[in-house]
């Protein structure tokens, strides 16, 4: 078995071994166990964080104050970095799903960095170019879109940062991953589980224990018609 292979390269990945190298040592490493909240949505910025090992979700909520996660992070990706420069807030909360190893910035520390380091600045400029698109292309998928599309993306989006790929398809790591759908999508979990029946029958999936294994993925990205979309470093 192995892991999904990243589509795109993140921040950090991008760069030369010696700015990485660079880059690490201008931070903390700490440790967060699990269900630790790293901020709040509102909360003043003070800090720029880079993933090591571990998980993260960042997390908006509803008008009736339920949760709603619309981005998972992973290894070397980077959070609460939208704040750059603005002097601004957080725009979300982010909430450690595992225990997770973690290199803190000072928020003015990474500005720093940007501004006298051109590698880290053409790297993060372009990182910043296709998060953008991703997100609207997410946005397309969960809100344009009917509410079974979020389904799809979220299921790919899953298989990308948690499949483990074996002979009989992508099995999904989380044990409960349909409570992960409805954080995501941020529908009823009688919804989920009757769109996850169809895909069933279909011979799309199949539920084990409440694990899913995904047989053909290629089947949500057509779905979704990713071929004709304009995003070209989608997670899909």
């Amino acid at each position: 078995m192995k892991q999904l292979e990243k589509v795109q390269k993140t921040f950090f990945e991008d760069l030369s071994s010696d700015y990485q190298e660079l880059l690490l040592t201008y931070g903390n490493k700490q440790v967060y166990k699990k269900g630790h909240l790293l901020f709040h949505e509102g909360e003043i910025a003070t800090k720029v964080y880079l993933i090591i090992s571990g998980e993260i979700n960042l997390l908006n909520r509803t008008d009736n104050n339920y949760p709603l996660c619309f981005k998972v992070k992973g290894k070397n990706d980077l959070v609460g970095v939208l704040t750059i420069f603005s002097n601004g807030k957080y725009l979300s909360d982010a909430k450690v799903t595992v225990d997770t190893l973690l290199v803190e910035f000072h928020r003015d520390t990474f500005e720093y960095l940007l501004i006298n380091n051109n590698e880290l600045a053409v790297s993060f400029m372009k990182w910043l170019t296709k998060y953008s698109d991703l997100s609207l292309n997410q946005y397309r998928d969960a809100i344009v879109c009917i509410k079974k599309s979020a389904i799809y993306s979220s299921l790919i989006q899953l298989c990308q940062t948690g499949g483990l790929k074996k002979t009989n398809g992508i099995h999904l790591k989380k044990r409960n991953t349909i409570k992960a759908l409805i954080n995501y999508v941020g529908l009823l979990e009688s919804e989920i589980m009757q769109a996850l029946e169809q895909f069933e029958k279909m011979n799309v999936i199949t539920i084990n224990n409440r694990f899913i294994i995904v047989h053909d993925i290629k089947y949500f990205r057509e779905q979704l018609n990713c071929d004709a979309c304009s995003c070209t470093s989608c997670i899909k």
